[in-house]
Parts: structure tokens; C-alpha cells; sequence
């Protein structure tokens, strides 16, 4: 089963292109979604980046709800501390946030033995960064591609 951790650059496109566009489109990819992963972890940083837009928050919430068995806000806590250790121009607070969040929870058993966990995003840094530190990716747009050949085009 995978555990995916999501950006906020994928947060954004799900719902500011895709629920915004199409609302019985982002049930369909809600859907697929369900079939690639256990679980959408959302790091506390990336929920801060993303509700910065007024119209988000009562969606998001809404969002939480709807789909509390898939969607979850992270379960484990990354210090500050922490996340200022990998930031960089690059390397943005809620990316840093994810990358730790992954990087934590495979020293936990209860996580990385029951659970792939992969981070899910379309930046560019960010994927290089998650690469250096051994962590599996996806990028949105292979979801994108997998989505297509499901028949389901966003």
C-alpha cells in the first residue's frame, strides 16, 4: 500500500483547474486516486501555503471531510528546527515539510513496513532534492499520463 505525500503545487492544480473546471471530473480522479494510494498525507506546511487564498479554506475543510478516509492531514510533527536544516531558495517550506514528513515516517516501523511512501509533486527542485535524500517520487504529470490512459483527462 502507498502512502503518498502531496505538494502544494499538486493541491493547487486539483483544485483550483480541475474541482473548479469539472466537479464530476474531480470525483473520477478522487476515485483514481483511491486505487493508487492507502492514503494522501497533506504536511502542515503545504496546508498553510495552500490556504493563503481565501476561497480555499472552506473548500479544503469541506475537502477533509468528504474524504477523511483518503486525505489526511500528516500524522507526524516536523520542528521547525528541522525543516530550516534543508530550506533553500529552492527548496520551499511545504516541499521541505513533505520531504521530512517521508523521511521520518520510514524510521518509524509502523509506517515503512506497512507502507511505500512517495512524494508527489511538480517541482522541479523539489524532485531533485527528493532524490538526493532516497526518497520515492511521483511526478503530478506521470499521474496525469496514468490518469489519460484511465480515460480520465485533466
Amino acid at each position: 500500500m502507498s502512502i503518498a505525500v502531496f505538494d502544494t503545487n499538486v493541491l493547487v492544480y486539483i483544485f483550483d483547474t480541475v474541482y473548479n473546471s469539472d466537479k464530476d471530473k474531480f470525483k473520477e480522479v478522487i476515485n483514481y486516486f483511491l486505487l493508487l494510494y492507502y492514503q494522501i498525507w497533506i504536511p502542515k506546511n503545504v496546508k498553510k501555503e495552500f490556504l493563503q487564498g481565501k476561497r480555499r479554506k472552506k473548500r479544503y475543510y469541506r475537502f477533509l471531510k468528504r474524504y477523511n478516509y483518503l486525505i489526511k492531514e500528516c500524522p507526524i510533527n516536523i520542528s521547525n528546527k528541522e525543516i530550516d536544516i534543508i530550506l533553500t531558495p529552492e527548496i520551499h517550506i511545504g516541499e521541505a515539510d513533505g520531504l521530512l514528513q517521508i523521511q521520518k515516517a520510514n524510521y518509524y516501523p509502523f509506517y515503512s513496513i506497512r507502507n511505500n511512501l512517495i512524494f508527489v509533486s511538480n517541482d522541479k527542485n523539489a524532485i531533485k532534492a527528493a532524490k538526493k535524500m532516497n526518497i520515492e517520487i511521483q511526478q503530478f504529470t506521470e499521474i496525469q499520463q496514468l490518469l489519460r490512459e484511465g480515460g480520465i483527462i485533466i
